[in-house]
């Protein structure tokens, strides 16, 4: 049997253990997958594992897959994140849960790349101060009532970036604004990311790497 063949089958037998619900052989086909964890995230019928197992409402099975490496920012065929699909679903259980998990992976991928591209910003770029409008447009009309549009304030001075936006999400078939601000600086040799929610005052992820 070929690599694509094994790979193939490992994947079909991956779902079909989420569908059944079936943890423990979720779990112990995962702990046979020393070598390559991609599998966990690649689409089959447009789901990853993860959103699959969102959608089912599948607990144990999120529990399992997060633990052996699924990641919480992989989108499927729909563009939805695991924590997307969470929410549509209005789990507030799973949505904790994931948030958690994606905290955790926005650290890993941020040590891995995003670190050294802050600091190649911060030290090549001089402080600006700009303003950054963007809209979607279709020629569909009920679509072009749905279709996005903000403005990002973007703020550099010396270690520090700061963005602001106004989206803070979608329901109902509608954006809700608001005002956030993503907060980020270089400081001793360790970054600081805030994504700060004005309208509660609420910290909506803090990470230090």
């Amino acid at each position: 049997m070929s690599d694509s063949e094994t790979i193939e089958q490992k994947l079909t037998e991956l779902h079909r253990f989420i569908y059944e619900n079936n943890v423990h052989s979720l779990d112990k086909l995962l702990s046979e997958l020393t070598d390559d964890r991609s599998v966990l995230d690649c689409l089959v019928r447009g789901q990853t594992s993860l959103t699959l197992a969102v959608t089912l409402g599948r607990r144990e099975c999120i529990d399992v897959l997060i633990r052996h490496g699924a990641s919480c920012l992989k989108r499927n065929q729909v563009r939805c994140t695991p924590y997307q699909e969470a929410t549509s679903l209005g789990d507030r259980d799973i949505m904790c849960q994931l948030i958690k998990a994606r905290n955790a992976d926005i650290t890993n991928w941020f040590d891995r790349h995003g670190k050294q591209m802050l600091i190649h910003l911060f030290e090549m770029v001089p402080d600006f101060e700009i303003d950054m409008n963007w809209r979607f447009n279709s020629w569909i009309p009920f679509l072009a009532s749905l279709s996005p549009s903000d403005t990002y304030k973007i703020y550099k001075k010396g270690h520090h970036l700061r963005i602001d936006t106004s989206l803070v999400g979608f329901e109902s078939l509608s954006w809700v604004r608001g005002k956030i601000s993503i907060l980020i600086s270089y400081i001793n040799d360790q970054c600081k990311f805030i994504r700060y929610l004005h309208c509660i005052d609420i910290v909506l992820i803090c990470i230090n790497c």
